[in-house]
């Protein structure tokens, strides 16, 4: 497939776009020293480090949930249909990679809950350029 130069220029725009959105947003790393840096003065440092290392996680699983839906909404039916399977699909990615940290680092559960945000992070982007996309296809049908 030539890419013509017209399609080169949409997909810069986008890259610009998703990273100028996701510069605003902290990092999962940023979450990871935060949580840290908290924990180390806590009485609880272990238990609070997972408490909040959950509720990075949570945090992003709703991101990653309200962002799906919104491009899940504005998609065709057919392409709708490959969304949920790609959805489908990495969430099977995801369970079997939980499943295998755990297995590899059966006590060290804050490495497991890290790499857990770190996956989403990378699905919530794939799904924020998909959005971007969509947008920049009905702006253009305007």
């Amino acid at each position: 497939m030539k890419l013509e130069p017209i399609w080169l220029l949409g997909l810069l725009l986008i890259a610009g776009r998703a990273s100028a959105e996701t510069a605003q947003a902290p990092t999962d790393q940023d979450v990871l020293r935060a949580c840290a840096k908290e924990a180390h003065g806590s009485a609880d440092p272990i238990g609070h480090n997972m408490r909040c290392l959950r509720e990075a996680r949570e945090r992003i699983q709703r991101q990653l949930d309200d962002t799906y839906y919104r491009l899940n909404r504005n998609l065709p039916p057919a392409q709708r249909e490959k969304l949920v399977a790609s959805q489908v699909a990495w969430s099977r990615y995801y369970d079997a990679q939980t499943e295998l940290t755990m297995a590899r680092l059966q006590d060290m559960d804050s490495v497991t809950e890290y790499l857990r945000i770190r996956m989403m992070s990378f699905r919530l982007d794939e799904l924020n350029a998909q959005n971007l996309i969509t947008q920049l296809g009905s702006e253009g049908r305007k």
